[in-house]
C-alpha cells in the first residue's frame, strides 16, 4: 500500500511525509504525538509558566488589529482570561482578522510568553468537543488535521505486529501493542493514555536492553590477551607526586583485574567532574606500555586531546604521539609512521584516529574519553585496528548506578565517588532578573583582576520564546555591561578550526569572558576560569547544569556559579535548589532522574515541545525494571526461540544504540 492510497494524501503531501521518514502508511503509526491538547480541562492562565505549552480559555476583549511591515502581516487579538490579559498574535495570517468578534469565547493552545504581558504566537484554536487532541511535530505543507486523518486510516488498514510471543510477559499487565498505538494517537481517557504510553516506553526499553544482552553475550565469547599486571599498581602509584583517593585506588585495582584476564576488558569509569578519572586512564595506558603493547586515547575535541597529550607526554616522552585533523601533513605522517612501526606506544587523538590509513603494530588498549560523544560504530571501528583490544570508556556524567547497570549492561561499571582532598566546592547562587546588572558588574570587576568567566546561553540565535537569551544577543549586550573586558564568542555553528582557536585563546588568557553555549560541557581544564553565569538556567536539566558548573573551580581559589532565571514558577526554583544545596554529581543525577525520567539517557536531548513528547513516553525506573525482567525471560529461552527475539528487535535497537552509547 502506498501513502497516496490514503484519502486526502496526494503526491505533494506524500513526498513531504516521505522526506520526513514516513514513506509507507504503517510508518505513520510511529509518528507519535508531541503533546496533547486537553480541551476538556483548560488551564487557568495564572497557572501557566513562561514557555509552557497549554490550553487556556479566553474571551475576546477588542476587535483584532492588523499591522503590516515589509510585506509581513501581524494580526493581534486582545483577550482576557480570568483576571489576566492575553494577546493572541498571528503572523502572516491576515485572514484571521475576520474570525473574531468582541465577547467571543475561545479555547487557545500554544506556547505562552511571560509576565507582565502574556501572549501566545500562532495559537491553535480548539473546540470543547475536540476532547483530547493529538499534536504532532509540525511538517511544512501538511496540516495537523491532514496528518490526523491519515494516521486514523493507517490504524485501520495497517495492523501493528505483535512481539514473537506476548504471553512471555502477560503477567506484567501491559496493553497490547496495537491497542497502545491506537490509544496513543486518539485517546479518550487520560488513564488509558498513561497505559498506552507505558507500553510504548516498555517496547523501546525492551528492544534496547535485548540488544545490550546480545552484545554482552558476543563480548564474553571473544578471546583476548592477558596482561602481566603483577606489581604494576604499586609501581604506578610510586611515580605519582600525590596520593590517589581511596576511590581511585579501588578502580585502579578493578582495571588491573580486568586487564589480567584473557577476555577483553570492557569497563565504564564514571564519576563527578574533577574526581580524577584521567589518572585511571593514564594507569591503563601505563600498564599496556609496560607489557610492550600500544594504547590509544580517543578524545572528542582537539583542545581536550592536546591537554591529554601534554600530560601523558610527561610520562611517555617521545613514545607518545598526537594525531589531530588540523595538524600539518608532515606531523601527521610522522605520527602514523611511529604507530605503524611500533616506536610510539601511546597515541592521543580525535576522530582522526578513526581514518582507514591509521595502522598500529599491536593495539591492545583503547581509552575513550567522554564516551557519550562517540557512537558504538566509532568505538568498534577503532577497536578493529587491534585484535580484541581492552576498552576503557570514561564518562563525566554521573548516572545513578541502577540506571547505569541497565544502559551499559555490556560494560563493567566503576564509580569514582570521591573528590581529591583540598578541592573547594563551587559556590552557587540564584540570581533574580533585578540583580542581573549588578552581577555583571561583579564579573567585569573579576575580569579587571585577571579572573576569567564563562557566560552560558541556552541558544545561539535569537528565537521566539527565548528573547534575550541567545549567545549572540548576550555577547553584544556585554560589550556595554562589561566595558573594558575582552569578550569572546563560542558556539556550535562555528567551524572546528574556529572553535579550537577561540578555546585556545581563552586558555591562553587572551579573553576575559567567554560567551558560549553548552559546547563547553566537555571536560576542558581551565584553572583560571573561576566564574560562570548560566542564563535561562531553568531551560537546562540538572545534570547539564552540574556539568557546566564543573568547568570552573579547577584551581585553588573558590569559584562562583550564578544561575539566572526569569521563571516565576515555584517548581523551577525548587529544582534549582538541588544545585544551590551543594549536592554532588551523583545526588544531582538521582534527582534529575526522579524529575525527568530516563528519557535523556535513552536518546538525544530535545527542547521545547519535543521535551513534552519525551516526558509523555518516558522510560522511568518502573519501565526499566519491567523491560529488564522481560529480557531475562528471553535469555532463558532455548537458543532457537531466543534468536527469534533477537532477529525481530535488535536491528532497530542497534541503530538507537549508536545514538545512546
Amino acid at each position: 500500500m502506498e501513502l497516496t492510497d490514503l484519502k486526502g494524501i496526494g503526491e505533494k503531501t506524500a513526498k513531504i511525509l516521505t522526506d520526513a521518514g514516513m514513506a509507507r502508511p504503517e510508518d505513520l503509526l510511529s509518528c507519535l504525538p508531541l503533546s496533547y491538547i486537553d480541551t476538556r480541562h483548560p488551564k487557568p492562565l495564572r497557572d501557566v509558566d513562561e514557555g509552557e505549552f497549554a490550553c487556556v480559555a479566553a474571551l475576546v476583549e477588542r476587535a483584532p488589529t492588523v499591522y503590516y511591515f515589509k510585506g509581513s502581516a501581524r494580526v493581534t487579538v486582545a483577550c482576557v482570561s480570568g483576571a489576566d490579559r492575553l494577546s493572541l498574535c498571528f503572523m502572516n495570517q491576515s485572514y484571521r482578522a475576520g474570525q473574531f468578534t468582541i465577547g467571543q469565547k475561545l479555547l487557545v493552545y500554544g506556547c505562552f510568553g511571560g509576565h507582565p504581558k502574556r501572549s501566545v504566537w500562532n495559537p491553535v484554536l480548539c473546540k470543547p468537543e475536540d476532547g483530547i487532541l493529538p499534536r504532532y511535530k509540525p511538517l511544512k505543507g501538511v496540516a495537523q488535521t491532514t496528518l490526523r486523518r491519515a494516521i486514523a486510516q493507517a490504524l485501520e488498514l495497517c495492523p501493528v505486529a505483535e512481539l514473537p510471543d506476548e504471553s512471555l510477559f502477560a503477567d506484567l499487565g501491559l496493553m497490547r501493542r496495537g491497542e497502545a498505538y491506537r490509544v496513543a494517537h486518539f485517546p479518550t481517557d487520560t488513564g488509558e493514555l498513561a497505559r498506552a504510553q507505558t507500553r510504548l516506553a516498555f517496547d523501546k526499553a525492551f528492544a534496547y536492553l535485548l540488544s545490550v544482552a546480545r552484545r554482552r553475550a558476543e563480548r564474553r565469547a571473544q578471546g583476548g590477551r592477558a596482561f602481566a599486571m603483577e606489581d604494576l599498581p604499586e609501581n604506578f602509584i610510586a611515580t605519582l607526586p600525590f596520593s590517589p583517593t581511596r576511590a581511585q585506588e579501588r578502580v585502579l585495582l578493578e582495571i588491573s583485574a580486568d586487564m589480567s584476564l584473557s577476555a577483553p576488558m570492557n569497563r565504564l569509569v564514571q564519576g563527578d567532574v574533577g574526581c580524577g578519572k584521567t589518572l585511571l586512564a593514564e594507569y591503563a595506558l601505563f600498564a599496556a606500555a609496560e607489557n610492550g603493547r600500544q594504547g590509544a586515547l580517543l578524545a572528542p575535541t582537539e583542545i581536550l586531546a592536546r591537554q591529554h597529550y601534554a600530560h601523558l607526554q610527561q610520562r611517555f616522552g617521545e613514545h607518545c604521539v598526537l594525531l589531530l585533523g588540523g595538524q600539518t601533513a608532515a606531523t601527521t605522517r610522522a605520527a602514523k609512521a611511529a604507530l605503524q612501526s611500533g616506536t610510539a606506544q601511546i597515541v592521543v587523538g580525535t576522530h582522526a584516529l578513526l581514518t582507514e590509513n591509521v595502522a598500529f603494530t599491536n593495539l591492545a588498549l583503547l581509552v575513550v574519553d567522554e564516551q557519550h560523544r562517540f557512537g558504538v560504530a566509532q568505538r568498534a571501528g577503532l577497536a578493529a585496528k587491534g585484535s580484541a583490544p581492552d576498552m576503557l570508556v570514561m564518562s563525566a556524567t554521573p548516572i545513578p548506578r541502577t540506571l547505569a547497570m541497565t544502559l551499559f549492561g555490556d560494560l563493567d561499571i566503576s564509580a569514582v565517588d570521591e573528590l581529591p582532598a583540598g578541592r573547594l566546592p563551587v559556590k552557587t547562587r540564584y540570581i533574580a532578573p533585578a540583580k542581573r546588572a549588578e552581577m555583571y558588574r561583579y564579573i567585569a570587576e573579576q575580569a579587571a583582576n585577571g579572573v576569567q568567566s564563562y557566560v552560558v546561553c541556552p541558544c545561539i540565535e535569537a528565537a521566539e520564546g527565548l528573547e534575550g537569551l541567545s549567545a549572540k544577543e548576550i555577547y553584544k549586550e556585554l560589550q556595554s555591561l562589561c566595558a573594558g573586558a575582552r569578550i569572546a564568542l563560542l558556539h556550535g555553528k562555528l567551524s572546528s578550526k574556529e572553535k579550537t582557536r577561540v578555546m585556545q585563546a581563552f586558555a591562553d588568557g587572551a579573553a576575559d569572558i567567554l560567551v558560549t553555549t553548552t559546547v563547553i560541557e566537555v571536560g576542558v581544564h581551565m584553572p583560571n576560569a573561576n566564574c560562570m553565569v548560566i542564563e535561562g538556567a531553568e531551560r537546562f536539566g540538572l545534570s547539564t547544569l552540574h556539568q557546566l558548573r564543573g568547568r570552573i573551580g579547577r584551581g585553588t581559589v573558590e569559584a562562583h556559579c550564578f544561575l539566572l532565571s526569569r521563571s516565576r514558577s515555584l517548581s523551577t526554583r525548587e529544582r534549582l535548589e538541588v544545585l544551590l544545596s551543594g549536592a554532588d554529581g551523583f545526588a544531582v543525577a538521582e534527582e534529575d532522574l526522579r524529575l525527568r525520567g530516563a528519557g535523556d539517557y535513552f536518546g538525544q536531548r530535545q527542547s521545547g515541545e519535543d521535551a513534552t513528547a519525551r516526558s509523555l513516553y518516558n522510560i522511568n525506573a518502573a519501565v526499566i525494571a519491567m523491560a529488564q525482567d522481560a529480557v531475562f525471560r528471553v535469555e532463558r529461552l532455548a537458543a532457537g526461540e531466543r534468536e527469534k527475539w533477537f532477529d525481530t528487535l535488535c536491528g532497530d535497537a542497534r541503530a538507537d544504540a549508536i545514538v545512546m552509547n
